[in-house]
């Protein structure tokens, strides 16, 4: 019965953990690209760090990332400057999952950044196993609404008919 309960919180454990993966997408892959650009030299000053992270987010393209980067203070514009909660850990060589995680707890926004999917929208089939938050957001990628839309079939039929006009075979 132990080694049964034992097995149930791992599996518990671990489905949390990819979890938290998924859910700081956008933080992960950003502080990723960000470290891979430092040398053995800079990783070891914060203000080295500091400064290359600010250069790293004017230069990003990606609309995502550049709003982690203005949540953290990377960008000009951004309302406050909290880059120590990157530089210091990252200094230190913490795991970036770790780091994220952390500023996740801090800030649930930025664990709340995700990259847009592609879907492809010449399948029906494709189209139903999207969450309907998921078809909405698509259509407002297309500048559609869908008045009096409920059910799912609904905003199916609504993408499926708009990619049909634009290309049948376009991924949007």
């Amino acid at each position: 019965m132990l080694l049964k309960l034992s097995y149930l919180m791992f599996l518990l454990f671990n489905a949390s953990e990819g979890s938290k993966k998924e859910k700081c997408e956008v933080c992960i892959g950003t502080l990723k690209r960000f470290s891979a650009t430092l040398s053995n030299d800079e990783i070891t000053q914060t203000s080295k760090i500091e400064a290359k992270f600010m250069d790293f987010c004017e230069s990003t393209e990606e609309s995502r990332e550049r709003r982690f980067c203005y949540y953290l203070g990377g960008l000009v514009d951004s309302a406050t400057r909290t880059l120590s909660d990157i530089s210091k850990p990252l200094s230190w060589r913490l795991p970036i999952e770790k780091i994220c995680y952390n500023l996740g707890r801090r800030d649930e926004q930025i664990c709340q950044l995700r990259y847009k999917k592609k879907i492809d929208v010449s399948s029906k089939e494709v189209l139903m196993k999207q969450s309907i938050g998921e078809l909405k957001r698509l259509l407002n990628d297309l500048y559609l609404t869908c008045e009096g839309c409920i059910e799912k079939k609904e905003f199916v039929e609504k993408i499926y008919a708009e990619a049909q006009k634009t290309s049948p075979k376009e991924e949007l």
